[in-house]
């Protein structure tokens, strides 16, 4: 059992990671205790609805949008001079909102010029769905805007890694590797996490990039205990009063002596929540069917 004031430092009984992918929404929560379960939710209304109770739910998704007032994001720009040179290609500037109800890229494009005085990227118009699913949800549910944080992932991995950016492009073996190396030394879960999940969802509907990214901010949010940064510091707000930030978690260098120990980071943290000092054992209960989502769940011996 975790003694009181331990409990007590952890902000929310759960830390939540979401990126999109192409069947909805995945996701990996971590309880305060260090249990951790994942799984994919069809649209995010029904991921917040299952996980709404005192949860911090860092989603890999634009919040706070360009307006005419406002054309550039502070947050995008900081976020690419973090990551510069290696992999500030990541960023890429959100649509203002009126881009939200196009029917086209074309007509994307149109609008968001007219508007902000520039066309918007592919890219941008890939995810501009969820966007207006993010936005939609935020609009309906006053309680979201104080839970549901915007993160990038190459930010948080970025805080994670001491201030420095991933080395390797995220899409490939080796990055992926170099991030799991890096995840797993701060929560050593991740890479049991991805194995899992990698064997229960087909690369069609999550990818494994989608899996590493909500780990990245599912880990990020719980190290922090809830105490992220933000980026900018000083906070700025849209035309709809949302903030335009990414928060992360930034964690001092390792020593040579703790680098040479992956897995110890998170050890230490999980054993000192639940107050044991011993084994760190994985036990694997029976996989557990639910109506939208497939959970694992880790949990301490």
């Amino acid at each position: 059992m975790a003694p009181e004031n331990k409990i007590r430092q952890m902000r929310y009984h759960k830390y939540i990671g979401v990126d999109g992918c192409k069947a909805g929404w995945f996701y990996v929560g971590i309880s305060r205790y260090g249990e951790c379960d994942f799984g994919v939710f069809k649209t995010l209304p029904k991921l917040w609805q299952a996980n709404k109770k005192e949860a911090l739910i860092l989603v890999d998704i634009p919040i706070g949008l360009p307006s005419r007032e406002n054309p550039t994001r502070q947050c995008d720009r900081l976020a690419r001079k973090l990551l510069s040179p290696l992999r500030h290609n990541s960023v890429f500037s959100p649509p203002c909102r009126d881009v939200l109800l196009a029917e086209s890229y074309q007509d994307a494009c149109q609008i968001n010029k007219y508007m902000i005085g520039k066309k918007i990227s592919i890219m941008a118009w890939g995810i501009t769905a969820k966007i207006r699913e993010a936005d939609n949800l935020l609009q309906d549910h006053s309680k979201t805007r104080s839970v549901i944080r915007e993160c990038h992932p190459e930010v948080c991995l970025y805080g994670l890694n001491g201030g420095q950016p991933m080395e390797h492009y995220k899409k490939k073996p080796m990055g992926q590797e170099e991030r799991l190396e890096l995840l797993n030394g701060h929560y050593d879960k991740s890479r049991i996490i991805f194995k899992a999940a990698i064997d229960r969802f087909k690369r069609k509907d999550v990818a494994r990039d989608d899996i590493i990214d909500a780990l990245a901010a599912a880990v990020t949010g719980f190290l922090s205990t809830g105490n992220l940064t933000p980026l900018p510091e000083s906070q700025k707000i849209d035309e709809w009063g949302r903030p335009m930030e990414m928060v992360y978690f930034p964690v001092a260098p390792k020593s040579p002596e703790k680098a040479a120990q992956p897995g110890t980071a998170a050890s230490g943290v999980i054993s000192e929540m639940l107050g044991k000092s011993g084994s760190t054992e994985q036990v694997f209960p029976a996989t557990e069917l639910y109506n939208e989502t497939w959970m694992l769940r880790l949990v301490m011996d």
